[in-house]
């Protein structure tokens, strides 16, 4: 069976230590990563500018993005996972599930705003999308506005 972190419990604990905070290279580690990233968003950018990709390779693609997004979250690890989406997204941007996903790991990383613009998304995308409508209540209420 397939994972969606849209089917996951949004409490669920990922079981993370982050051991990886107390060794000296950690930072350094994680802007090698924050750079790697950018060059493969840059990559990707660069190849959907020149149309590289087909309608039916960038679905493809995208879906094989969304699933590691999937994979990432259920190991705990929300900066890959929202990677991989935004991957996804760039690929095939009408998939309001994606963005749904997406905000889910946003929230985990408490990165509300950026949360509440990707649920905004889906929900423009499908208004009818309960669990984009869930998380977005939800997100407001953290914030304070009861709209």
């Amino acid at each position: 069976a397939k994972f969606d972190c849209d089917d996951s419990s949004d409490d669920e604990d990922s079981g993370n230590n982050d051991a990886n905070d107390s060794e000296p290279n950690s930072k350094t580690n994680q802007r090698e990563e924050a750079s790697s990233w950018n060059d493969e968003i840059s990559r990707l950018q660069k190849h959907l500018q020149n149309n590289e990709f087909s309608q039916l390779e960038r679905r493809t693609m995208s879906e094989n993005e969304r699933i590691k997004g999937n994979d990432y979250y259920r190991a705990g690890e929300m900066e890959e996972s929202i990677i991989s989406y935004t991957k996804s997204i760039m690929l095939n941007p009408v998939n309001a599930k994606v963005y749904a996903n997406r905000a889910q790991a946003r929230i985990r990383m408490n990165e509300l705003d950026l949360a509440l613009q990707d649920c905004n998304e889906a929900i423009k995308l499908n208004p009818a999308y309960t669990k984009a409508l869930a998380r977005r209540g939800m997100i407001l209420q953290k914030k304070g506005r009861y709209e």
